[in-house]
């Protein structure tokens, strides 16, 4: 960049605004996403300048990436605006035909919307990049199809509409299935445990175990590190599911293993994904009339919770606090 820079003494660079880019890239990569941020900011500032009102695809490619880190940063209405924003440059660009960009932007707008509860228009958005994914696709398997196809499942789970998410759950296991020839998939268990909290939130507790089952027995043959964490979500998700279906001594196992995981993927250092495990497994201590477990659970929750500054005064800690007090009476 600093070469880059000198070269072009102070004018706008299309070489300076392409290596900000890719070193954005790189910091999102590393998950340092504030230096990440800066770094498309400066870029962005350089494209627009160049393109002087124009559509550009280097333009809606980084606001489009922009977007997404800004979504990691959990600066949803930051992403809303970029993807917004990049949607109409990319579809000048295209002139109306297919476009794998606009395709994926869609899918994470849908995803940034579906965060911020706006159900329709997340729908929306992954309607209309299914629409493009599918021509683009010519009639095979795809697995941006299938992943357009879960999220699109978890939107509706989220809005209520279990029966709409369960039927795209479907036909994204049997895509990822079909990609997969046989081969055990990751894509596949995350799949079937999305599935099965659907069959959760319609109080189908069998079907959801069945599911959550089938899902841990193919995350098991993995050896994959980076699946970890969707491991130890599956198990509490089943775990809670077992609470339904007061079979509470199997919850608390589920629990036991996720929190194992859950501590050493965060080396040790407090987490939402902990402070909620732990939270169930309190309330599942309540059922089994294992009063003082429960408290250290509570307690252990709201220590985390203060700790963490997303949800130090939120209904989390409230739920947490009410949970213990109920405990205590």
């Amino acid at each position: 960049v600093a070469i880059y820079r000198d070269i072009s003494q102070g004018v706008a660079s299309e070489n300076v605004a392409n290596t900000l880019y890719s070193q954005g890239n790189n910091y999102n990569a590393m998950k340092q996403y504030q230096d990440a941020d800066h770094c498309y900011t400066k870029a962005l500032a350089i494209q627009r300048e160049l393109s002087n009102g124009a559509a550009s695809v280097d333009l809606a490619k980084t606001l489009s990436t922009q977007g997404a880190n800004y979504y990691f940063m959990n600066r949803h209405s930051d992403a809303e605006q970029c993807f917004t924003e990049a949607v109409p440059e990319y579809r000048e660009i295209s002139q109306g035909a297919a476009n794998v960009d606009i395709a994926k932007t869609l899918h994470c707008q849908g995803l940034n919307y579906t965060v911020l509860k706006k159900f329709n228009n997340a729908d929306q958005c992954y309607t209309e990049a299914l629409t493009v994914r599918r021509e683009l696709s010519h009639g095979t398997a795809s697995a941006d199809i299938a992943s357009t196809l879960r999220d699109q499942a978890v939107n509706y789970n989220h809005a209520g509409q279990c029966k709409v998410a369960e039927k795209c759950y479907d036909e994204a296991i049997a895509m990822y299935r079909e990609i997969a020839e046989g081969d055990i998939s990751a894509d596949v268990a995350k799949t079937l445990s999305n599935k099965g909290n659907n069959y959760y939130n319609k109080g189908q507790y069998q079907d959801a175990d069945q599911c959550f089952t089938e899902a841990l027995a193919i995350y098991r043959e993995l050896s994959d590190v980076d699946i970890r964490a969707d491991v130890a979500k599956n198990l509490l998700y089943q775990g809670r599911n077992y609470n339904s279906m007061r079979q509470y001594n199997e919850a608390n196992q589920c629990y036991t293993e996720a929190l194992a995981i859950f501590w050493e993927l965060s080396q040790g250092v407090g987490s939402v994904d902990i402070a909620n495990t732990l939270n169930n497994k309190g309330k599942n201590y309540m059922c089994m009339k294992q009063s003082k477990n429960a408290d250290q659970c509570f307690t252990e929750v709201l220590a985390i919770d203060r700790e963490l500054p997303e949800v130090a005064a939120s209904v989390d800690v409230a739920k947490t606090l009410y949970n213990q007090g109920n405990n205590y009476n």
